[in-house]
């Protein structure tokens, strides 16, 4: 993979979401070979894709390939999440039972079998059970366009199997990556929203770019927002095939932390800029808004995650390792 490949292909995926207009978005990424993308690039390709769909607030079935990759299983497959706001695991082990209690993408409702992560403090493994297996619940909330679940059960181990053991910290951590990649896409097309009104807005006699108030909240937009996507592609790059280091559940952790703090910045600002017209369903700033403040809980929230970091350069007694930007 080289650079001009890797922009080849971020211009199909981007004129293929751009020519769905938000329908059957699966199809679409299949066509212009997301799935061997993923499998050949690793890192770089989520990157491109996550980022795409961010923009486009599409949705699409992306991040369950992630993980399925992750966990060595075949795509495209529907996988369970943690519920949002945390990282647990989707399922637990109690005794002879594994009790589910989850989140999931809009892959399950047209999925026949889904992927599980299970465990308990020993060690964790992926199942597979059969969707009807599972109570599914749509999460309107929000963000009905995101097709989130809620999804809970109650297994019998004996007729689901011990699965195949599985590293979790990687999963989370190439989860995480996706998530992030998917904000930065949000964030920047937000504050692309905010720089063309704050261009064509005119007040007292000049555009309201003209205004120091309103160039301070994007110039400070656009410093976070750039710094958190440098961060996610350094993530990328190491989650790719000869990339310069191994990718780390510390530094996924912190790439997640910061582009959740960028779109929650994004949003905040570009809301004051817009003003009056942020607030009506006729401008698209509401479906930014929206999947930010999902995508922002989802496989940790921003500020549990920072105090995670934290945590961790307490323990470890040092800041944690720097990402190479």
């Amino acid at each position: 993979m080289d650079r001009t490949e890797l922009d080849l292909f971020a211009g199909s995926v981007a004129g293929a979401l751009a020519r769905t207009g938000g329908a059957d978005v699966d199809a679409a990424l299949a066509q212009v070979g997301w799935h061997d993308a993923l499998q050949e690039w690793g890192g770089p390709a989520i990157g491109v894709v996550l980022e795409a769909q961010g923009r486009a607030t599409a949705t699409s079935g992306a991040l369950d390939d992630v993980l399925a990759t992750a966990c060595g299983l075949a795509t495209p497959h529907a996988v369970l999440l943690p519920r949002l706001g945390g990282h647990a695991l989707p399922a637990h082990v109690d005794g002879n039972r594994i009790t589910v209690h989850a989140h999931a993408g809009s892959r399950l409702a047209h999925a026949d079998r889904v992927a599980i992560l299970v465990g308990d403090d020993d060690e964790v493994a992926v199942i597979e059970v059969p969707a009807e297996a599972l109570t599914r619940t749509a999460v309107q909330g929000i963000d009905p366009d995101l097709g989130l679940l809620s999804v809970t059960a109650d297994l019998s181990r004996d007729e689901v199997g011990d699965g195949t053991e599985v590293d979790w910290d990687r999963v989370l951590a190439f989860g995480r990556i996706a998530v992030a990649s998917e904000l930065v896409g949000v964030a920047r097309a937000t504050l692309e929203l905010g720089i063309d009104h704050a261009n064509s807005r005119i007040q007292f006699g000049a555009p309201i770019a003209a205004f120091q108030a309103v160039r301070h909240r994007l110039a400070d937009t656009f410093v976070t927002v750039e710094g958190a996507a440098a961060a996610v592609a350094a993530c990328c790059d190491q989650a790719g095939p000869g990339g310069p280091e191994p990718l780390t559940p510390a530094h996924a952790l912190m790439a997640k932390a910061l582009a959740g703090n960028a779109a929650r910045l994004a949003t905040k600002h570009v809301q004051q800029v817009l003003a009056g017209i942020g607030f009506t369903a006729e401008h698209p700033f509401h479906h930014h808004l929206r999947r930010a403040m999902l995508l922002e809980r989802m496989l940790g929230s921003t500020d549990d995650l920072t105090a995670e970091t934290g945590r961790l350069a307490i323990a470890q007694g040092r800041v944690p390792m720097e990402l190479a930007l």
